[in-house]
């Protein structure tokens, strides 16, 4: 049996903005997601996830395979909804398969997926379980990933299905691990978080990540307002390096300002990261967010312990802790 696991992720920078080429800055955080392998003598694919499991077999895995391709292909063109792609997150662990699978095969795999990373938080739950099935897979058919790089193509490609394009920036965290910052889709190490940061879970959002960044998309892809996250963005790193905290607050909270102007910050959490503030703090939502409902998943703080607040607003609280490795074999 062979198994590996990748870290969650936080996004300190860059959230939407990374997919249209500005800079992004990405931290690697616990909890961990793992996936474990193991030979199955007849050619099918099981999966356990969730406590349920479900079976398909290579045949039908490799059709699979073909058709969430040929969807994908509509959703580009225009044709169906991001969320028409797949009927289930499962198929992208059959689809994750059947890159290494091959029509005549004699023999099949059973993968166990457990993960502790909240789903549709923006903490990377889908990149970090894919990551870890990539990495697993690759030593599982004797193909091992020779670099990042390729892994970190392999997770964006097929993470593609569930948010209709894939962003670098969380295959990138999951998989390299530490603070990164992305520029022009190079990977570059950053400074290292300290331990002033708390994540609040604010529940899970209305919407997928695929909807929001479609939805961002229609009404903001060719705005100038991406020049703004970027500079954002820069500030933030430089704030970091000197560790300058009054410039990196002041960055955090334009950086939710410009999300908010792009919509995905609902008003009760807006509300929320208003209090942050006025208590001497800066907050932003912390990944997709979301464009609809009262919850956007994960809202990262600085500068104030927001445990007290949190509970008030029914709201679950605690603090980062900092990933050095990346996915990895274990």
């Amino acid at each position: 049996m062979i198994q590996a696991s990748a870290p969650a992720k936080v996004i300190v920078s860059g959230d939407h903005s990374a997919v249209y080429g500005a800079p992004a800055l990405v931290a690697a955080v616990s909890p961990r997601a793992r996936v474990r392998l193991a030979k199955v003598d007849s050619p099918v694919v099981r999966l356990h996830a969730d406590g349920e499991t479900t079976e398909l077999t290579v045949a039908e895995t490799l059709e699979l395979q073909e058709e969430l391709d040929e969807l994908h292909d509509a959703f580009m063109e225009g044709e169906i909804r991001v969320d028409e792609i797949m009927e289930s997150g499962r198929e992208l662990f059959f689809y994750t398969m059947a890159q290494w699978l091959q029509p005549d095969a004699r023999s099949g795999v059973e993968l166990w997926l457990e993960s502790d990373i909240p789903v549709s938080s923006g903490l990377g739950s889908s990149a970090a379980t894919i990551a870890a099935a990539c990495k697993a897979a690759g030593e599982f058919f004797g193909e091992p990933f020779e670099d990042n790089d390729a892994l970190i193509a392999l997770v964006k490609f097929i993470e593609r299905l569930q948010h209709g394009r894939g962003s670098a920036m969380d295959a990138s965290a999951v998989v390299t691990g530490g603070v990164i910052r992305l520029i022009d889709g190079k990977v570059m190490p950053s400074a290292p978080l300290d331990a002033d940061w708390w994540v609040v879970f604010t529940g899970k959002a209305a919407c997928s990540t695929g909807e929001c960044v479609a939805r961002v998309r229609e009404r903001f892809a060719t705005s100038p307002v991406w020049q703004d996250f970027a500079e954002v963005t820069r500030s933030m790193t430089a704030a970091l390096a000197e560790q300058n905290e009054a410039y990196l607050q002041a960055a955090i909270r334009e950086n939710h300002r410009l999300l908010v102007k792009i919509g995905v910050v609902p008003k009760l959490i807006d509300g929320f990261i208003a209090e942050i503030e006025a208590l001497g703090g800066a907050a932003k939502v912390c990944g997709a967010g979301s464009i609809r409902g009262d919850n956007a998943g994960v809202v990262l703080v600085r500068g104030v312990n927001p445990t007290e607040l949190a509970a008030r607003h029914g709201f679950k609280c605690t603090t980062i802790t900092g990933e050095h490795d990346g996915v990895r074999l274990e």
